[in-house]
């Protein structure tokens, strides 16, 4: 069986953890083992400041329940929480707000996470909770009860696999280091491929910090054209760019004679939906990142595709 073959059959065969009911089988790349407990707690200390700026209490919330390890897609349910908790923020003018994290069983193997996001907004109409939930069934289920005190509670359920570890979990400074180590050892040349400055100039950052060097290109035509002149071990590629963008700009790559053709592409994409992926890989990418991404991110995707 040929690589591609492989690669196709795996993505068949994967569970449909990280699907809810939706059923879309998710790429293994995009499973990863996380911490629930740290995914929800993240989501809350990255609007902290912005709850304190209104006057806001924010907390997050843990049940026992929750297993200390998970197999799943935790990009995209990282990205499911930070939305219920914004548009939570967004409309809540006075009192609090918590995110909380409970699960249940689900199967051999298996546990439902289920997570919440409690204000006291004013009770969303029908429309405003299907704008709301719709773009998140992909993920899993989801929906908006409200409160018997006032308020909405927000939730999302997502099925994954409960993972046992003997040893603690790897931290996030832990990663990091590790990551970072690899990078150093390993070096390379890195394509970074984006519309914004703000964007290209965290990325690059974040890539020299790691010892990596970084090479700028504000779009399509400018990425083809570096691509014929210089010689690259990854490009990061933003997907949404005027006139070329980066699902053309990948095929045009893709069309151009070995060795140019084979570079490994990672989408930098702030849609990280499973047809917004199942895009990214038809036009020839590799891998993604989800936009806003952290070093870890950029060098965990680096470090699955460069050997």
């Amino acid at each position: 069986m040929d690589a591609m073959n492989r690669e196709a059959t795996e993505r068949i065969a994967q569970p449909a953890v990280g699907a809810g009911v939706t059923g879309t089988v998710v790429p293994r790349s995009a499973l990863h083992v996380f911490v629930p407990a740290d995914l929800t707690h993240a989501a809350a200390l990255e609007l902290v400041e912005a709850a304190a700026d209104k006057g806001l209490w924010l907390d997050s919330l843990i049940d026992p329940s929750a297993p200390p390890l998970a197999r799943g897609d935790a990009a995209g349910i990282r990205q499911a929480v930070r939305r219920l908790a914004e548009r939570a923020l967004a409309a809540t003018d006075r009192g609090h707000i918590a995110v909380a994290l409970s699960a249940e069983l689900a199967g051999p193997g298996l546990c439902t996470l289920r997570f919440s996001v409690s204000d006291t907004a004013p009770p969303l109409t029908p429309a405003q909770r299907d704008a709301l939930t719709e773009p998140l069934r992909v993920f899993g289920r989801c929906g908006c009860e409200e409160r018997p005190d006032g308020g909405n509670r927000l939730w999302f359920a997502v099925t994954v696999e409960a993972v046992e570890a003997d040893a603690p979990p790897e931290s996030a400074a832990d990663r990091l280091h590790r990551l970072t180590a690899w990078a150093r050892g390993r070096g390379g040349r890195i394509l970074v491929v984006d519309d914004s400055a703000t964007n290209r100039t965290i990325a690059a950052a974040l890539l020299r910090k790691a010892g990596l060097t970084a090479t700028l290109a504000d779009g399509g035509v400018a990425a083809l054209r570096l691509i014929r002149e210089e010689a690259f071990d990854a490009v990061l590629m933003d997907v949404a760019m005027p006139e070329v963008d980066g699902l053309a700009a990948t095929a045009a790559i893709r069309a151009l004679p070995q060795p140019l053709a084979g570079v490994p592409i990672i989408a930098m994409t702030a849609h990280a939906f499973p047809e917004d992926r199942t895009r990214c890989l038809a036009a020839g990418m590799d891998d993604y990142v989800a936009k806003p991404f952290q070093a870890v991110d950029l060098l965990e995707a680096l470090a699955r595709r460069l050997r």
